[in-house]
């Protein structure tokens, strides 16, 4: 099972570096830092990830320990579904 730290390997891959992630979801050095050190981010951030890397949004949030993504692994929603109904997402 992927982590949010998953997410943002591929997203440094992608980028080149965390200096270039960093810019593209435009927060502060000391988030990304966060992130990593507590295997954790903000809902905000999740999101911002996962439109970077082109995947579903519930798929980042249920990896991201924030209560939304709680809710999502508690009532076993699927990533379409989570989509449909809070993101309309793709």
């Amino acid at each position: 099972m992927k982590t949010i730290i998953d997410y943002l390997d591929e997203l440094k891959e992608k980028t080149g570096s965390d200096y270039k992630s960093v810019k593209l979801l435009k927060v502060s050095r000391n988030t990304i830092s966060t992130i990593r050190s507590r295997n954790q981010c903000g809902e905000d951030t999740a999101i911002k990830i996962a439109d970077a890397l082109g995947v579903k949004r519930a798929e980042v949030l249920r990896r991201s320990k924030t209560r939304m993504g709680k809710y999502f692994q508690a009532n076993r929603h699927s990533s379409k579904r989570c989509n449909d109904l809070y993101f309309n997402d793709k």
